[in-house]
């Protein structure tokens, strides 16, 4: 009888083993374009801290986190895989403290639970996708994938960016392949000054366009209250004509030395503002 007993009992473990499933769940119209900046908004609200990121697969695991079943402490992550304007959560690497350490649960996670770090997390997903504005915020707050800006200010000055054209025929240093066009207001007191104004391997001209780059780099001074047009030249590598979204940064001094730097991502190339 000792035995029987002893092999229903095994029997029961090994068939906890094969039954344990991975929690899951699927979100449904959540635009891939926008999945990441929602997943991303999310977590922050809920203080889920993110751990690793795959910007190319679209993959989103956050840091481990802890909870207590049965005066058992358990921890585990998330992991979002966003593709065809579908989210899948997943909870991995599901654990729990035993003497011997952290060990990999053998048992179903509990529909509370389920409901509790799953639901919760989609349900906050799919309402911020059915909101304009809410997208919008996710959009603009997010630091995993920065949201270009059409128009900046910052410490006095305004940059708007105007448009950015490709030109097919660049092909050395000589001829640029791409042009960007900025407007440019010193809304400060005194003069700003342009440092050298360089964007991957080209130059700068204040309103006066040019089809060559082969020219003296220089600083452009700016008086308080001007408006002008920048002109950025740049020659770019193979790579970033693929992408066409590159980051852009604008240093700036002003006359009692204080320096600044504007930062803008991910513009679009061609990019052509539509308040023009």
């Amino acid at each position: 009888m000792y035995k029987t007993i002893i092999i229903i009992v095994l029997l029961f473990s090994m068939g906890q083993v094969r039954a344990a499933k991975t929690p899951s769940i699927s979100v449904e119209n959540i635009k891939t374009l926008h999945a990441i900046q929602i997943i991303e908004a999310v977590a922050k609200d809920l203080n889920y801290p993110l751990d690793k990121f795959d910007r190319t697969n679209k993959t989103l695991i956050t840091k481990f986190f802890e909870w207590n079943s049965f005066t058992v402490l358990n921890h585990a992550r998330l992991k979002f895989e966003a593709n065809g304007d579908q989210v899948v959560i997943t909870m991995i690497e599901r654990q729990y403290k035993s003497t011997e350490g952290w060990t990999n649960s053998v048992t179903n996670l509990s529909k509370k639970n389920i409901k509790k770090y799953l639901g919760v997390f989609a349900n906050k997903m799919t309402a911020i996708a059915k909101s304009d504005e809410l997208t919008k915020q996710a959009l603009a707050n997010s630091v995993l994938i920065r949201q270009f800006k059409p128009e900046i200010e910052q410490d006095g000055v305004r940059i708007k960016f105007v448009n950015a054209k490709v030109n097919q025929q660049g092909t050395d240093f000589e001829i640029p392949n791409i042009v960007i066009e900025l407007l440019i207001t010193n809304l400060k007191d005194d003069t700003i000054r342009l440092l050298n104004p360089m964007v991957n391997n080209g130059i700068a001209s204040f309103n006066e366009a040019r089809t060559e780059i082969r020219f003296r780099d220089y600083d452009i001074f700016i008086a308080p209250g001007e408006k002008g047009t920048l002109y950025l030249y740049m020659i770019s590598d193979k790579k970033l004509l693929e992408e066409l979204t590159p980051d852009f940064g604008l240093l700036y001094r002003n006359m009692k030395g204080v320096s600044v730097i504007v930062k803008n991502y991910n513009m679009v190339i061609p990019y052509e503002n539509p308040n023009n």
